[in-house]
C-alpha cells in the first residue's frame, strides 16, 4: 500500500496566504483597479462569514475576466517567482523532498485555484495536486472549493489503496484542517 505526504498551500508551503498577493499581481498586470476593490468588499464578507469563499474567489477570477489562456499562464508563471517563491516555507520544501525520497507520494491540496498550484506542483515536482477547479473561459470556480470538509473527502475520493494510518499531512489551520486527521492519520501543524 502507497503511503501520502499531503502538504497544505497556503500558510503551510508559504509562510503567508497568497489570496491578496495573486488578487494585486493580477490586478497590477491587468490594470483592473475596480474589479481589485470589488474583490476586496467581498473579502471582508468572508472574513465577517456573511459571503462564501467561493463568491470571493469568482470575484478575483473577475480581475482576469477576457485575457486568453497563455497570457493568464504565463503571468502564474511569473507570479511563482516574484510572489510564492519568496514566501515558500524552507522548511516544508525540504520536507516534501525527503518524504518523496522515503517513497511517499506528495500531494500539493490547495483551496487556492487549480492554474495557480499546477504551477508549484510543477516546479516542486509534487506527485499530485488537489486544488479548487476553475474554468477559465466562463472566469468562474467549477465546482467546490477545496476547504475543510472538502478536503478530506477529495482524498478520500481520489486515492485508492492507501496506508493512511502511516501517511502524514502537514497543515497550519487547526479549525478547517481537522477533517484531514479523519483520513490522514497523522498531522504535522505549521505554525
Amino acid at each position: 500500500m502507497e503511503k501520502l505526504a499531503v502538504f497544505d498551500f497556503d500558510k503551510t508551503l508559504t509562510t503567508k496566504d497568497t489570496t491578496l498577493i495573486i488578487a494585486k499581481y493580477f490586478t497590477v498586470k491587468t490594470k483592473r483597479y475596480i474589479r481589485y476593490v470589488n474583490f476586496l468588499f467581498w473579502g471582508v464578507l468572508y472574513k465577517l462569514r456573511i459571503a462564501s469563499n467561493k463568491k470571493v474567489k469568482n470575484e478575483l477570477l473577475k480581475i482576469i475576466n477576457g485575457t486568453d489562456r497563455e497570457t493568464i499562464y504565463k503571468l502564474v508563471e511569473r507570479l511563482y517567482d516574484v510572489g510564492i517563491k519568496p514566501i515558500l516555507r524552507e522548511s516544508t520544501v525540504k520536507e516534501i523532498v525527503e518524504y518523496k525520497k522515503r517513497g511517499y507520494r506528495t500531494v500539493l491540496l490547495s483551496a487556492q485555484f487549480d492554474f495557480i498550484v499546477k504551477e508549484v506542483f510543477k516546479r516542486l515536482m509534487f506527485d499530485t495536486y488537489i486544488a479548487t477547479r476553475t474554468d477559465l473561459d466562463k472566469f468562474e470556480v467549477n465546482g467546490d472549493v477545496f476547504e475543510g470538509k472538502k478536503k478530506a473527502e477529495a482524498i478520500k475520493l481520489l486515492f485508492d489503496d492507501i496506508d493512511y494510518e502511516n501517511s502524514i499531512a502537514f497543515a497550519d489551520n487547526k479549525r478547517k484542517d481537522v477533517y484531514l486527521g479523519e483520513v490522514v492519520k497523522n498531522i504535522i501543524w505549521v505554525e
